[in-house]
């Protein structure tokens, strides 16, 4: 098991961030927004703007959940600064999960999703450590 306990991410040339969750964020995310953190991953629209917040706030980063919104779009809108290739929703999504699996508080695995997904029972479930 690793020692690093976050993911870096970058949204644009000018920032490089660290996402890290704390038991704390976790546990706001979930009171904040009345979903599971399963809900919350599984939700690019209603659950991510909260994941990336609370992810951001351990490097004392007052992140609202509407700036959150606005990182996903610059995600989207923008190349990679490093590539200049496009990316997509879910390469973000990719990030947000290797975050929720470093912090050692859960454990959520894509395949199991996407097949769930594919059979029509797009539940997925966070298997709390």
């Amino acid at each position: 098991m690793s020692d690093v306990d976050f993911v870096r991410i970058q949204f644009d040339a000018t920032q490089r961030l660290k996402l890290k969750f704390r038991h704390k964020d976790l546990r706001d995310a979930v009171l904040e927004s009345g979903k599971a953190i399963g809900e919350l991953y599984s939700d690019p629209f209603g659950g991510w703007p909260f994941l990336l917040k609370y992810a951001m706030r351990a490097y004392d980063l007052k992140v609202t959940t509407d700036k959150a919104s606005e990182y996903i779009e610059i995600w989207v809108r923008q190349p990679d600064p490093n590539t200049n290739e496009k990316r997509t929703l879910d390469q973000l999504g990719q990030v947000l999960l290797e975050a929720l699996n470093v912090s050692g508080f859960v454990s959520i695995k894509a395949d199991e999703q996407s097949e769930a997904e594919a059979e029509g029972n797009a539940t997925p479930e966070a298997v709390t450590r």
